[in-house]
């Protein structure tokens, strides 16, 4: 049994290692702005991205702007434009994990451009 336990354990690292490795090299091309100290709802971060010239991140690309250390507001969470039912994914920049929020929830935002 716990051999088991370990290769999936060690399954489980080697799946994430290569999504984090993806995520990375996804978000290696892209320029990105904050917003600064300014927290949003969902659709106000849609917003906000679209009236600057940019777009909310998707959930890979925001991962790699989180493992490159490219988001300076440290203990929050930041959107993503994948979402679905009325929630969308985000990064927490404390725990270094993806979050799934509610639109109504306030994040921070980050926008990309290609």
């Amino acid at each position: 049994m716990l051999r088991w336990i370990l290769i999936l354990l060690v399954a489980g690292a080697v799946v994430l290692a290569g999504f984090v490795m993806l995520a990375i090299k996804s978000s290696a091309g892209l320029s990105y702005q904050e917003a600064g100290e300014t927290e949003y709802n969902w659709q106000g971060a849609y917003t906000y991205c679209e009236a600057e010239g940019g777009r909310l991140p998707n959930v890979l690309e925001l991962t790699g702007l989180l493992y490159r250390g490219a988001l300076s507001n440290q203990q929050t969470d930041y959107w993503s434009r994948t979402g679905m039912f009325g929630y969308a994914f985000g990064a927490n920049t404390k725990s270094k994990i993806l979050s799934f929020d509610r639109f109504s929830d306030i994040d921070h935002v980050v926008c990309v451009r290609d």
